[in-house]
């Protein structure tokens, strides 16, 4: 009786033992990731390869002989202004979220877009804007003339929102080189604590100054991030240098989710409207050419 229970015992331990190895992989994960499924989390996991880029050599179908329109085609009769204005309602006004997500049916990554309806605080969380329908895209194939009116607009109209980390690629991969002029509103967000390799700063701004933007905001988790410090974070700094060199803003917003740094009350306040002065406004040219020559 006393040999039954011990062996008894010992096929509980070796039970309970094996529950342990099998499942502790997972608790370990769902420790370090507490207990949620981080969008960060997916490429530790699953080291995917990119998509191939798009191509930078484009046909140019201007150079094309246009067909004449059919006269039952009444749309492309209207006057240009009324199909700006009808083209802006079917393709603009959207906050579009590009980002970079693991598709396992093809092994690599994709750039997918979700579109939210434009916020008029920008400030608001991503988890309470409001979903709205996708971009029709398929109203760019119709015809040349369409492609040629909408697509424009499509860039101009949205406000296009990146994480930081997924900026240069989902451009690359996703919307091409050749629309960055068109691009007029950005919307940048880094999350230290999620994406702690950060990519340089350097490419991102290199892109920035190649479009030409009406409006920018940056968007940080905490203020504890790679580049930026606090006692760089000045108009002298070169993170501040690249940022000035993007002229022709009407609006700049940079605040931190978590609010200003507890040491320094007045940190946004302050650089931020010395940045402000500096890139917006009749006068903001003047000033920044007398910071330039001074510095």
């Amino acid at each position: 009786m006393p040999f039954a229970n011990a062996l008894h015992r010992v096929a509980e331990f070796a039970t309970l033992y094996s529950l342990v190895a099998i499942c502790s992989p997972c608790l370990f994960l769902w420790c370090i990731t507490g207990g949620k499924r981080r969008r960060s989390s997916v490429r530790e996991l699953f080291v995917l390869p990119y998509p191939c880029p798009l191509p930078t050599d484009r046909i140019d179908i201007c150079q094309n002989k246009p067909v004449e329109q059919l006269p039952a085609c009444h749309f492309l009769h209207l006057p240009a202004e009324l199909r700006y204005l009808i083209f802006e309602m079917a393709v603009g006004h959207r906050f579009v979220h590009l980002q970079l997500e693991p598709n396992r049916c093809i092994n690599e990554l994709v750039v997918r877009a979700t579109c939210y309806m434009p916020s008029e605080d920008p400030h608001r969380p991503n988890s309470m804007l409001v979903p709205a329908d996708n971009i029709p895209v398929a109203l760019l194939l119709s015809c040349r003339q369409v492609y040629l009116e909408a697509l424009p607009i499509m860039h101009q109209k949205n406000t296009y929102h990146f994480h930081l980390e997924d900026f240069h690629p989902a451009i690359q991969y996703g919307l091409g080189q050749y629309c960055l002029p068109n691009i007029r509103s950005i919307y940048l967000y880094h999350s230290y604590p999620e994406r702690p390799r950060t990519r340089s700063w350097d490419p991102t701004f290199r892109i920035l100054q190649q479009m030409r933007l009406d409006a920018l905001t940056l968007e940080f988790e905490i203020l504890e991030w790679t580049e930026l410090h606090p006692r760089t974070f000045s108009v002298d700094s070169a993170w501040c240098r690249s940022l000035l060199a993007i002229r022709g803003l009407r609006i700049l917003d940079i605040f931190f989710r978590s609010g200003n740094p507890p040491d320094r009350p007045m940190y946004r306040e302050t650089v931020v409207q010395t940045l402000r002065e500096l890139m917006i406004g009749a006068e903001a040219d003047v000033k920044y050419k007398a910071l330039m020559l001074a510095g």
